[in-house]
């Protein structure tokens, strides 16, 4: 299955992009907890990539980490992708260097810290 979520170069995407990212991966049958597909233990992946592979994509990825608490702050999070991406021992580990995305991926852990993201539907009757 591929999904194509638009988002500008050097942008960040828009926070319902990255939730619902979020909300749609969790739901993937492949991603279920070891046990939870009947006891067939399972694992998949998703990939993630955008032209250059590393803003757009270290933000998605970033937030997927803090999601499943594998990281437990962004900064963290977006230091983990920079290692994994460039290598290890790179002197200059490249991942989200722009300021708008590196503040994308806090939003994604304060949303997640507490509890969650909703966003309800407003219906504006005039400006």
């Amino acid at each position: 299955r591929v999904e194509r979520i638009e988002v500008d170069d050097h942008n960040p995407p828009a926070l319902l992009q990255l939730i619902g990212f979020l909300e749609r991966a969790r739901k993937l049958p492949f991603l279920a907890p070891q046990g939870a597909d009947g006891g067939r233990g399972s694992r998949g992946v998703i990939a993630v990539h955008c032209k250059g592979g590393k803003g757009r994509t270290g933000i998605f990825v970033s937030a997927w980490l803090l999601y499943t608490q594998f990281s437990p702050t962004a900064l963290e999070a977006m230091e983990w992708f920079a290692e994994r991406r460039t290598g290890p021992g790179a002197k200059h580990p490249q991942g989200v260097t722009q300021p708008s995305q590196k503040r994308y991926v806090v939003y994604a852990e304060l949303s997640l810290a507490h509890h969650g993201f909703t966003a309800p539907e407003l219906l504006l009757t005039r400006i």
